[in-house]
């Protein structure tokens, strides 16, 4: 398919000018294309604002976990008050001198009650403090860190695939309402103009059953259908304000604002079927968001097989400071810390063994999704087909109750047609220009499901641009 600039890639600068876009929203006099009610989409949709804050948040902790598996820093304090207690043996001096001692005493009867102790003991209160440098490098963890890694880089790409899929979901919406909006307005024309017209053939009849020329039943005819046709106009006006307020709470603007992007078909057929079923298969955000899913269960399988091995960690620390009670600590120490688990209380094996059939669930989940797509795909570009040709083959129509209306007015004048053909005319033509604006809806509602479905929303504004055939306005 062509491709022009997306509406995407404009985004950046349209939300630039938000602040000036609502001032704007507040006149009833702005003017909306469908590409500015793009960019205010963007800006007031909180679905659209949650999923990208979700999506920049889940690549900031990718981003934040590329430095898993590298060396760590600590530096600790500590303020200790404690007692400590030290015992120092000295009976190799104190066993000989006792023996000295009791031999002078035979000769010095005082000294027969000194004698020295085997163990010097200290018992000390105080306050201790002491600061200290520690560093840690894994040497080897069996892949622990890299499998955490590739599971926050795949939860990162899945939720911006779910985000491009929430955009797509709400370019739809917009479509919807946008386009919604103009058919009411359409039907609005359309119903006031019937009414007008009808209001003349009840201002005729009335002239004519004064002059003698129709029976009351024909004027009582006519004012029933004048009647009749305000209730439906009434009616309509009623849906267009629905319509115009749905639109304006979607894209934050003003409820009267006027739309400039007009309900279009597109004469010559939009590109074949396989064409947007191949851009499908390789540009829907469901399957980037399955193959998020599928890289996670692969990243977890691998973190499971890595409690099997063992954890090498280089360690190191110096003792910066220390002062108080206790003079035995180590000033610097290095060494290396082995960890093997012997017993774990999960089972490693039944969790391998759930890991794997993660990684078949997201394989299955893909081939549905190729298969749903590629439905959703030919449906709804059958129904583009079919709005197309409806609307294009209702033309003859049109302008065969043009006619008969005009017709049947004149004959009316003229004596030759009753109150009833002209009513009949009159409503004939009103319902056959409400189809066919219907069916422009249709299209535009079934291309922007079409483009969703292919993982191409942006390229609306493209196509509604480049149409060749826009719904007529009535004056």
């Amino acid at each position: 398919m062509n491709q022009l600039l997306p509406l995407r890639q404009a985004a950046v600068i349209a939300l630039a000018l938000v602040p000036f876009a609502n001032t704007l929203a507040d006149s009833s006099d702005t003017t909306v294309d469908f590409g500015e009610a793009y960019f205010r989409l963007l800006a007031a949709s909180g679905t659209i604002r949650a999923t990208r804050l979700e999506a920049e948040a889940e690549k900031l902790q990718a981003e934040a976990a590329e430095s898993l598996g590298g060396p760590s820093l600590n530096l600790t304090g500590a303020a200790v008050r404690g007692r400590t207690e030290s015992n120092l043996d000295i009976s190799g001096i104190s066993s000989p001198t006792n023996q000295v001692i009791g031999r002078l005493a035979l000769a010095v009867p005082a000294l027969s009650s000194v004698s020295l102790p085997n163990t010097l003991g200290s018992n000390t209160v105080g306050n201790s403090t002491a600061t200290y440098l520690g560093a840690a490098y894994p040497l080897y963890t069996g892949g622990k860190f890299q499998a955490l890694q590739e599971m926050t880089n795949a939860r990162a790409e899945e939720s911006a695939s779910a985000a491009r899929e929430t955009e797509g979901q709400t370019v739809t919406l917009l479509v919807k309402r946008y386009f919604s909006a103009q058919l009411s307005r359409r039907v609005v024309a359309v119903r006031s103009e019937a009414t007008l017209g009808i209001a003349e053939h009840r201002r005729m009849a009335l002239r004519f059953e004064q002059e003698g020329q129709i029976a009351k039943v024909d004027r009582l005819r006519a004012d029933a259908a004048l009647a009749n046709a305000r209730r439906e106009e009434q009616k309509a006006r009623s849906d267009a304000e629905l319509a115009d307020i749905a639109l304006a709470r979607l894209i934050d603007s003003a409820a009267k604002t006027k739309l400039s992007t007009p309900l279009f078909v597109g004469i010559d057929p939009i590109d074949p079927l396989e064409i947007f079923v191949d851009h499908a298969l390789a540009h829907h955000p469901a399957f980037a968001r399955i193959a998020g899913r599928r890289h996670q269960a692969e990243a977890l399988h691998r973190l499971d097989k890595a409690q099997y091995a063992p954890d090498v960690v280089l360690v190191g620390g110096y003792q910066l400071s220390h002062s108080g009670i206790d003079t035995l600590n180590p000033v610097w120490g290095v060494g290396v810390v082995i960890n093997i688990k012997l017993l774990d209380q999960v089972d490693r094996n039944r969790m391998l063994r759930a890991s794997t059939l993660e990684e078949e669930r997201a394989d299955v989940a893909r081939q549905q999704a190729m298969l749903d797509i590629s439905t959703q795909v030919e449906m709804y570009w059958r129904a583009v087909e079919s709005a197309r040709q409806t609307y294009l083959s209702m033309t003859p129509s049109v302008e065969l109750a043009v006619e008969t209306a005009r017709l049947a007015e004149r004959g009316f004048s003229e004596g030759q047609a009753t109150s009833l053909d002209v009513i009949d005319a009159r409503l004939q033509l009103a319902k056959i220009r409400t189809e066919r604006a219907q069916a422009a809806y249709d299209y535009d509602v079934a291309l922007a499901q079409l483009l969703e479905a292919s993982g191409d929303s942006d390229e609306f504004n493209r196509y509604a641009r480049g149409a060749n055939l826009n719904v007529e306005e009535i004056n």
